[in-house]
């Protein structure tokens, strides 16, 4: 088993067979980055919110440089209805998120939702500056 075929899995929607494909991995491929971002990846895209966040948390903690854990951590805590949260998880990795457009992108609709028009204006502005190459 490798981590391309459960990715390849994944690519296709079958989460399940990629889970699965995962836990067959050896001890030490199960613990590999590529492995723990593609478990993220299917526990948000399979909505298992509260499994997403907890383990966004534990890698976060683990590897605060590491961008992708912030956002679908966040967005995880948003869906399960803790906006304040989803910002507040979002913001903690800014230093690390400065140049994902995803970032951005999240952090104008959190501060949207929380009525912080002026934060979401200003977030559309750094994306728009992003997808613009300034």
């Amino acid at each position: 088993m490798s981590i391309t075929k459960a990715q390849g899995f994944f690519d296709l929607g079958l989460f399940d067979d990629a889970w699965l494909t995962i836990d067959d991995l050896q001890p030490a491929g199960r613990d590999t980055r590529d492995a723990l971002e593609l478990r993220l990846k299917i526990l948000s895209a399979t909505e298992r919110w509260s499994q997403c966040q907890f383990l966004a948390e534990g890698l976060v903690k683990s590897s605060p440089a590491w961008p992708l854990p912030y956002l679908l951590g966040a967005e995880a805590l948003d869906k399960q209805g803790n906006i304040k949260a989803a910002l507040a998880f979002l913001t903690a990795g800014e230093e690390h998120l400065q140049d994902e457009h995803e970032f951005w992108s999240q952090l104008a609709l959190y501060r949207s939702k929380v009525g912080d028009a002026l934060g979401a204006q200003q977030a559309h502005a750094r994306l728009a500056e992003l997808v613009s190459g300034r």
